[in-house]
């Protein structure tokens, strides 16, 4: 006698996702319980014909899992349905799999099909650390694991929808299969002393990572920035408003994968769930470039991060060579940065070739995350903290991403202070080459920062430090010293300090621009003087500590290349 499986809404939970995609994995786990030597009933006749649809177009993966996993080879599975004959007829005439059509039935026998259509979205990698990722994704939900869960009932809590196109692979399900099989009968105390504790940490992390990030965007809001009450004057903010200056309500994450579609972005979406993060998906190096010039014409958002992956393209070698070419996450690496430099980038892999790190630390990526660890045959639940590695180092990643992201500001203004510093007035110059090596520090210092996990505050004192230098090297530039009259005003004297007149050639400069602009407040000059001030009270400085001993801010390096870069733009134009 054939067993009966009838499903009906109370299953739909479980065997659909909130888009209701088919988790032909879950209903493969339904069928444990009702194995029988002479086949399985089904009865989906309940169940809207939507879903009744859903589930017959994917018969031959669900096939597949009932020959390899459930081990049903010469008995027939039973499908009582509640559709038009047409339409069933239509679905069926699209499968491989040979089938019985009656009047309410699909009857078949379980055969391994191989689904060889290219078009196929679970033609997909076979990946196994991201299915566990789903695991993590659900177990964290759970909080804590006391009693024994349901595993292969539609009550479970353990749904696996993040990963529901991983697991049409029936290597991937297989798995998972022989993971939830041994939860089953390893499920003790000292089991769940191994697995609380990773679940609280990954909680713990993922909090973390959320209050890192709301910080970020309010410390990179336009009412924090360094210059904020300089744009406030119509006159100066005119100046500026063509630049490529932004700030966010959200961080925006350029995910880039060849499967972004076929699993990882359903995968990375519920993984990132909470977080305030925003993906945008690039399956190939093309779709990257169309995206660029998209961002650049306004038409998408900017990334404030991104995630590549290595394997871009059916081009990359299967077997990899320490002298071989590239692989293509490269390329796309390549092109992030030459347009948006400083770009936090993640390079995203499964290969374990340590070559690959220290190409993605050369080229300029931000981290490297190793997306899946090869889990072995003899699964246990140690599987299950590798992923909860896995996923502990890809929050670790985004946290090293979100802290370069605090200097996306100061790198667009660094980049237009040395557009400036290379037009013909300054080419070749003292200058052009103070500000050069500048650039060049600012964007290796912080990556090694974010590597090395340096501390941040002294990393900000040098480069605020560089900030200074620069202004000695921009001094002679603005005034005459044989008129002594300021080069941007060549009516005003330059006022003297003991005889310094050039300690005072910035200050004066900066005070005309005040007046001509009216800009109130604490104004150009002021905001120079806030400059020196956070400069003389730096340790580095004094050399000691005391209460006046501060260190500098993000802000004040902001304020400092935009004074720097307004003294530039003004003296180009009287150049031209």
């Amino acid at each position: 006698m054939t067993s009966s499986l009838i499903l009906t809404q109370k299953h739909c939970k479980f065997l659909f996702d909130k888009s209701n995609h088919f988790n032909v994995f879950n209903l493969t786990r339904l069928c444990k319980q009702v194995q029988s030597t002479e086949g399985i009933t089904i009865d989906i006749s309940r169940l809207e014909e939507i879903q009744q649809q859903l589930i017959i177009s994917k018969l031959e993966y669900f096939s597949n899992h009932c020959n390899k996993i459930l081990n049903i080879k010469d008995n027939l599975i039973t499908f009582i349905i509640k559709l038009d004959e047409q339409e069933v007829e239509s679905l069926t005439s699209k499968l491989t799999l040979e089938t019985i059509i009656s009047e309410s039935e699909i009857i078949f026998q379980p055969t391994n099909i191989e689904v060889k259509s290219k078009d196929d979205p679970h033609q997909i990698k076979n990946i196994l650390g991201a299915v566990l990722l789903s695991l993590v994704h659900d177990l964290l939900k759970l909080q804590k694991v006391d009693n024994q869960i349901g595993l292969f009932d539609a009550s479970s809590p353990i749904v696996l929808h993040s990963a529901l196109d991983f697991l049409y692979d029936t290597n991937n399900a297989l798995m998972m299969w022989q993971v939830l099989d041994k939860w089953t009968e390893e499920h003790n105390k000292s089991y769940r002393a191994e697995v609380n504790p990773r679940m609280n940490s990954s909680s713990n992390a993922k909090n973390l990572l959320k209050q890192k990030i709301n910080n970020v965007l309010r410390n990179t809001n336009i009412s924090t920035i360094g210059f904020k009450h300089l744009l406030e004057n119509e006159a100066i903010n005119a100046d500026f408003a063509h630049c490529d200056f932004r700030w966010n309500s959200k961080i925006t994450l350029w995910f880039v994968d060849d499967q972004a579609e076929n699993g990882w972005n359903n995968l990375m979406s519920n993984l990132l769930e909470g977080l305030n993060i925003e993906l945008s998906c690039n399956r190939s190096l093309d779709d990257l470039t169309l995206t660029i010039n998209s961002a650049r014409n306004g038409i998408f958002a900017k990334p404030d991060l991104a995630l590549v992956d290595l394997r871009l393209s059916e081009s990359d070698l299967t077997f990899e060579s320490y002298k071989g070419s590239d692989l293509s996450g490269f390329n796309a690496l390549n092109q992030l940065l030459d347009t948006w430099p400083g770009l936090p980038v993640i390079i995203a892999s499964a290969s374990n070739k340590i070559w690959n790190l220290e190409k993605a630390i050369e080229k300029g990526a931000t981290g490297y995350w190793r997306k899946s660890e090869d889990i072995h045959e003899a699964v246990n639940h140690n599987a299950i903290i590798t992923a909860f590695d896995i996923y502990e180092q890809l929050l670790d990643k985004l946290d090293q991403a979100i802290s370069k992201i605090k200097f996306r500001n100061i790198f667009v203004l660094a980049k237009l202070v040395e557009a400036e510093s290379v037009k013909k007035k300054f080419k070749s110059s003292p200058l052009e080459r103070v500000i050069s090596y500048y650039v060049n520090d600012l964007f290796n210092r912080v990556s090694w920062m974010i590597w090395q996990k340096q501390d941040e505050s002294r990393v900000i004192d040098s480069l605020f430090l560089g900030i200074m230098e620069i202004f000695n090297e921009i001094e002679p530039y603005l005034w005459a010293s044989n008129s002594r009259t300021l080069t941007l005003h060549p009516t005003k004297k330059v006022s003297a300090v003991k005889e310094k007149t050039d300690k005072r050639v910035i200050n004066d400069t900066l005070q005309y621009f005040d007046e001509v602009n009216r800009v109130g407040g604490k104004g150009l000059l002021g905001s120079y003087e806030t400059c020196k001030s956070v400069r003389n009270n730096l340790p580095v400085i004094h050399g000691s500590s005391d209460g006046k001993i501060t260190h500098s801010k993000i802000e004040d390096i902001e304020l400092g290349l935009f004074l720097i870069w307004f003294l530039m733009t003004k003296l180009n134009e009287i150049s031209k």
